[in-house]
């Protein structure tokens, strides 16, 4: 007497569950139900063996505002400017009518250079008593609330409603999904802030007023 098509079919899922308990990806394994981010706007989870993705957003659409080499400025209106900043802490841009949240830059001294150079970006939203800092460093360093986060690669650092901290090729990416603005250091020379065209005209600090006249 045969199987019941159920009973096989039930053995063969049993089987692959079996054998397929791990994902490999980069020569790492991951265990079933573990999830990845190979990139900023994908993230994947090991289902029996194989990984299962899906796309997410990752960078808001919108004109950026850089700082190339510690000085070398230019705004999201495209204006450029060269600042060197003394030790201590700039705006880059927040909202002008609200605290909803700011981004900020530090400069230091750097014996290495015998000059000042920035050493933290840091995004502050204050209703969710949440300060999430890049550091200096190869790759760029993550603290959240005063808490150094390890590098453990790329994948995704944070989580939330409001905000998002993901590594990508190696660099973090903080994201305010509500605010849409992405921000980014590659630890070093750049910096780039993005904004959406929703904060057209609605913004102040050193990133200029997002006026869009050229």
């Amino acid at each position: 007497k045969g199987f019941d098509p159920s009973t096989v079919k039930r053995l063969q899922q049993e089987l692959i569950e079996t054998l397929c308990e791990t994902c490999s990806y980069l020569g790492f394994q991951y265990e079933n139900g573990e999830v990845i981010q190979p990139n900023c706007s994908t993230q994947c989870v090991c289902r029996y063996g194989l990984f299962e993705c899906e796309q997410r957003n990752c960078f808001t659409d919108g004109p950026i505002c850089d700082i190339t080499s510690d000085v070398h400025y230019k705004t999201f209106d495209q204006h450029r400017f060269t600042f060197r900043g003394e030790e201590c802490e700039y705006n880059l841009t927040r909202p002008c009518d609200s605290n909803e949240f700011y981004v900020a830059v530090k400069y230091t001294h750097d014996d290495n250079i015998q000059a000042n150079s920035i050493s933290q970006v840091k995004v502050v939203l204050p209703s969710q008593n949440l300060e999430i800092v890049i550091g200096r460093g190869e790759g760029g360093t993550i603290t959240i609330n005063n808490d150094l986060i390890p590098n453990t690669g790329d994948g995704t650092v944070l989580d939330l409603a409001e905000v998002r901290v993901v590594r990508s090729g190696g660099h973090p990416y903080i994201i305010l999904t509500n605010d849409a603005m992405t921000v980014f250091w590659d630890g070093d020379s750049r910096v780039e802030v993005r904004a959406s065209t929703r904060w057209q005209n609605k913004m102040c600090g050193m990133c200029g007023n997002y006026k869009m006249m050229l």
